[in-house]
């Protein structure tokens, strides 16, 4: 992709080629480049910090229009003007300076016929200037960092607008310091460095006020550049009083402070950026800002867990890289077709939907129609791995789809499960409001009607042993009606006197119809391959625990499940040494290693005992 980048130029950082090294816009040229875009930056205003005149901005409009023109003079020569319209895939217009004129912007919208993207980071209404205000009319797309800016676009005439923030971190220049030049000693408390507005004023000198003489308060409005990063890479815990304007969003401190290794505490924060109380601390008013301060200043350990969380998190879905990605698949999308003028879209991919399937074609092509029918108001994506041929299991069917997944969330579902609802929606927005939750599953119903049992404690060994062996003869029951141990333990795992309509906590879940966060994914791993089809879902699950998530059975929400479409294809002695190598891997590889071989003895000796009364029927009945 071919992309103009039209940027003013920071008048108060060293100049470098085409722009300062520490501009945020020289952050998004980096990150599109290695999304492997092609850029073209056109610079609109001197940097010099001198006040351009009438003028002055007439010959800058001149000047933006004269070098777009030089880049184009090569295609030009080659293919004439016809074909050279299209050369530029994508105009990214970066606001910040009152020099554009609107008949400008429109002028080259003209020239190269392709979308204009403008990356705003401010109330357009609040703080725009005239002239971006008159130019929304020609913008195809606003990537802002809050949801109330994205309806100002719209409400001014950008036909669309994504909430996508455009300040994230860069790998170049946010980085901790200190592990370098100070022995990763952090000697400042509490830190704030940024401009000092009358809100943040107050702010700040109530905090000063209420802090403990002990506790070291460093405030400074203006820090550039590498003087900038060694203060944060100092500060244990560096403050964010983020502008009332901005309630719903990032600001450019969001994602740069856990880069540089300092735990944030902001005035608000927002899920889908970093986890409050997990990545991040959130404060509604001083006396609560000292009272955090205070406790995570005192718990060290606590403080390094969070900020380690935060750290792992920005570099993994907030760089300038992964905002460029996003952008730029959003614009090769048809949204002109995907969504209609005049409305704001999220994240680009909400759910990526990976179904392993094997030898189950009929089942397969009536999952997918039925996700196709019932799923309204996402945007979803479709991944089918084929083991058919090379069978890589679950565990590494699963991770294959799992390397090509985009989504925010991940849904591993059987390819003998179907929709009858949107229930893939509806998981998607309850997940969205239970942020603590790192997995969870739907309520699967059988093709009779019948409730599947799914949703259980975290499995014990001699649990599964009775319930998988003939012993289940003298200590329990087993069928799909009911699992009603004698001993009662297998009714507490199973978690039997539950409603599957209702939703509760638990700690194992279905693979058979799962949802996880991608990112939670991408800090553990997806599935042991080690595990080939049992006890995958176990331990995906145990990790997801030790993560510190939550699982949770959501019955209000359902889906249909043909049960055992694909495990039929496999001889029934076959899936029995399948299930005691798998349970024998999991118990042993979670300290229970006696269990687990107890468990694969006892398997195997089961086998023999129902491979030796199969063959007495057999001589019996001839």
């Amino acid at each position: 992709m071919r992309v103009l980048f039209l940027s003013p130029v920071h008048p108060l950082l060293t100049p470098g080629n085409p722009l300062p090294k520490w501009q945020m816009q020289m952050s998004w040229v980096r990150g599109l480049e290695k999304a492997g875009a092609e850029i073209k930056v056109v610079k609109y205003t001197p940097g010099d910090g001198v006040r351009l005149n009438w003028a002055d901005r007439v010959w800058w409009n001149l000047r933006v229009i004269s070098e777009i023109q030089k880049a184009r003079l090569p295609w030009f020569a080659k293919g004439g003007p016809s074909n050279d319209r299209g050369k530029f895939n994508l105009i990214v217009y970066s606001l910040g300076a009152d020099v554009l004129l609107p008949q400008t912007v429109k002028l080259i919208k003209w020239l190269t016929g392709t979308p204009l993207v403008i990356l705003s980071g401010v109330s357009p209404i609040l703080n725009g200037n005239p002239r971006e205000k008159a130019t929304a009319k020609l913008v195809d797309l606003a990537a802002v960092n809050d949801e109330n800016h994205a309806e100002e676009w719209i409400k001014l005439g950008a036909k669309k607008a994504v909430i996508l923030p455009i300040s994230a971190m860069d790998p170049e220049l946010h980085w901790n310091r200190g592990k370098e030049d100070q022995g990763d000693k952090k000697d400042i408390d509490v830190l704030f460095v940024g401009t000092l507005t009358e809100e943040r004023k107050r702010f700040l000198n109530n905090l000063r006020k209420l802090l403990p003489k002990s506790i070291n308060l460093l405030i400074k409005e203006f820090g550039w550049e590498e003087e900038y990063a060694g203060l944060m890479s100092r500060a244990k815990i560096a403050l964010n009083p983020i502008r009332s304007e901005m309630a719903g969003g990032a600001n450019l401190r969001m994602f740069e402070i856990p880069a540089f290794g300092a735990l944030e505490l902001a005035s608000n924060g927002k899920k889908e950026w970093l986890m409050p109380g997990k990545e991040m601390l959130v404060y509604k008013d001083a006396e609560e800002a000292v009272g955090l301060i205070a406790k995570y200043l005192k718990d060290d350990k606590r403080r390094l867990e969070m900020i380690n969380r935060g750290m792992r998190r920005v570099k993994r879905e907030h760089t300038f890289k992964e905002r460029a990605e996003k952008l730029m698949e959003f614009i090769k999308m048809d949204f002109n077709r995907a969504l209609p003028s005049g409305t704001k879209a999220r994240l680009l991919v909400d759910v990526s939907v990976c179904i392993v399937n094997y030898k189950a074609d009929k089942e397969l092509e009536r999952c997918l129609a039925s996700i196709s029918q019932f799923t309204k108001g996402i945007n979803f994506e479709v991944i089918v791995i084929d083991n058919s041929s090379d069978n890589r299991w679950y565990s590494g069917g699963n991770n294959l789809a799992l390397a090509r997944a985009k989504g925010r969330y991940v849904l591993f579902l059987n390819p003998d499960c179907y929709l009858t609802e949107n229930a893939l929606a509806k998981m998607v927005g309850w997940m969205d409001k239970h942020p603590e939750v790192g997995t969870g599953e739907p309520r699967q119903v059988y093709d009779d009607g019948e409730i599947a049992p799914t949703g259980s404690l975290l499995p014990v060994w001699w649990v599964d042993l009775v319930e998988l062996t003939e012993l289940s003869r003298w200590f329990g029951s087993v069928g799909r009606k009911g699992r009603l141990g004698r001993l009662g333990k297998i009714s507490e795992v199973r978690q039997e006197n539950l409603d599957r309509r209702k939703n509760w906590q638990t700690e194992v879940v279905s693979g058979a119809a799962m949802i996880v966060r991608k990112r939670i994914l991408d800090e553990i791993g997806g599935f042991d391959e080690k595990l080939k089809l049992y006890y995958t879902d176990v331990d995906l699950c145990r990790r997801i625990l030790v993560a510190d998530y939550q699982v949770w059975h959501v019955g209000e929400f359902k889906l249909g499940h043909s049960t055992g479409r694909s495990t039929d294809k496999i001889k029934w002695d076959d899936l029995y040494d399948i299930y005691a190598g798998d349970g024998g891997n999991y118990y042993s590889k979670w300290g229970k290693e006696f269990g687990g071989k107890i468990l694969f003895c006892g398997m195997k000796v089961n086998k023999a005992i129902l491979r030796i009364g199969h063959a007495l029927m057999t001589k019996k009945v001839l």
